[in-house]
């Protein structure tokens, strides 16, 4: 995938990734849980699409990327997993989240859990580079 490829169909491709991800995989938050290990598998995926999201910012270093993607994947995932997720589960279904192993129930819960991880990661990226940007200009002058 060539970069200029990916800098203009690299929010389609997150996007993608997104939806197949939301449809096809169970809500951690649904009565009984998920396996253990499913709980790796999502860190895995929110990383993942942590990278590709900062591979999106065209001027930085492939390393420089690749390791601020990961604080910046895990941060997402304790604000959306501790703090964000479980107040918004408790808002829509309260104690009942049996609901959740149907598949409408599911889906907007995986929606807004991995949307919201989505936004705090192009957050957190936009952030660090434009501050990146601004002090690099000002080291330059």
């Amino acid at each position: 995938m060539t970069k200029q490829f990916y800098q203009k169909y690299g929010w389609a491709l997150i996007t993608g990734l997104l939806l197949i991800w939301i449809i096809f995989t169970p809500s951690h938050f649904q009565k009984g849980g998920v396996d253990e290990e499913f709980y790796f598998v999502i860190a895995f995926f929110v990383t993942f699409i942590s990278i590709l999201i900062c591979l999106l910012f065209d001027t930085f270093s492939l390393i420089e990327k690749l390791l601020i993607s990961i604080p910046f994947a895990f941060v997402s995932l304790f604000i959306m997993s501790l703090i964000l997720g479980p107040l918004i589960v408790d808002f829509f279904y309260n104690d009942k989240t049996w609901f959740l192993w149907q598949t409408k129930h599911r889906l907007f819960i995986n929606s807004i859990y991995y949307g919201l991880n989505a936004a705090i990661l192009s957050l957190l990226a936009n952030m660090y580079f434009k501050l990146r940007r601004l002090l690099e200009q000002k080291k330059n002058k």
